[in-house]
């Protein structure tokens, strides 16, 4: 019998804190979606990760990644992205030993980077295509608050087989991926994300939830 998945949560690239995580997923501000509901990206260029996640709440792909996750996973659904605001930084060429003193933003908000820069259209055009994963709910999951840190139970039981997913209930969307999901994206896209690690468990579901969340 094969061995049981494990479920880790996806959180942003572990690189100099918010600012890593900004530099290497982007954000989005409001409207975060234009009238066809895809995603208005803000971020720096041209270098972006083959893959990331945002503090923001969402995963995005290049064109290129994209092609080999829909080869590797068939099922999984992605929606195009809006280069909405592209500001021209080479923050992949900085050492990633220092503590980055020189290059913070004058007002030390990490958004800075590119609220406080001009788009740049030859930029954009410079980067490949982007798209956003568009996840099923896959899980149950309930979450514990510890003084130190919060603590994300899941209950394999209601489990869809999906290896990226988010949890149920959504409300606030938790990304997920298997052991088999986090060991694609260490190979295809490892200087985008870290990973965290959830509990297995048995998990009630909530009586705000509808009875067909789940199959």
């Amino acid at each position: 019998m094969d061995d049981p998945q494990s479920f880790w949560m996806l959180n942003p690239l572990n690189l100099w804190g918010d600012y890593g995580s900004i530099l290497a997923g982007g954000f989005t501000t409001s409207p975060w979606q234009d009238e066809a509901g895809r995603l208005l990206l803000q971020r720096t260029g041209p270098y972006v990760p083959a893959a990331a996640y945002s503090n923001s709440g969402f995963v995005v792909v290049t064109d290129t990644c994209r092609e080999q996750l829909l080869r590797d996973f068939p099922d999984v659904r992605l929606k195009p992205v809006v280069k909405h605001q592209i500001v021209e930084l080479h923050w992949e060429q900085w050492s990633r030993d220092g503590d980055m003193a020189e290059e913070l933003p004058d007002d030390h908000e990490p958004e800075s980077y590119v609220l406080h820069g001009e788009h740049s259209e030859e930029c954009a055009r410079a980067m490949p295509d982007l798209w956003e994963l568009d996840l099923d709910e896959g899980i149950r999951s309930s979450t514990s608050r510890h003084p130190a840190k919060s603590e994300l139970t899941v209950d394999p039981s209601t489990w869809t087989g999906a290896h990226f997913l988010i949890t149920i209930p959504n409300v606030i969307p938790i990304h997920l991926v298997t052991d088999t999901g986090k060991q694609w994206l260490l190979e295809h896209a490892s200087d985008g994300f870290s990973f965290r690690e959830t509990i297995l468990g048995s998990v009630e579901p909530r009586a705000s939830e509808s009875g067909d969340a789940l199959v």
